[in-house]
């Protein structure tokens, strides 16, 4: 049987790449957790000092990038007059932004 090919490749290829071609305003932290009810989910800390991206590690690895640039596209859409995470059209512009990155070859 052929080895099947990563699109985006590794899952911690795919952070590196987030962190040098969209740096985001806030640190971050990234998780892989069991998760009940989502794929993943953004979050900002009361402190609003650190924003925390969570996936459900039970998905495939290609799977769990997908949801990283899901929701690396809303912390890159925060800002501090918004209260929730919408699905926003600037959310889409980002999100399009983070599938972007790896249309190209480093």
């Amino acid at each position: 049987m052929p080895k099947r090919t990563r699109f985006f490749g590794s899952f911690e290829d795919a952070v590196q790449r987030l962190h040098r071609d969209l740096p985001l305003m806030k640190p971050v932290s990234i998780r892989r957790v069991h998760m009940k009810h989502y794929a993943g989910l953004c979050s900002l800390n009361k402190s609003k000092k650190r924003f925390t991206i969570s996936i459900d590690k039970r998905l495939s690895e290609d799977a769990q990038v997908l949801v990283l640039l899901h929701e690396w596209a809303h912390a890159l859409d925060w800002s501090p007059d918004k209260n929730r995470w919408p699905h926003s059209e600037t959310w889409g512009e980002n999100y399009a932004r983070c599938l972007r990155i790896f249309d190209r070859v480093d």
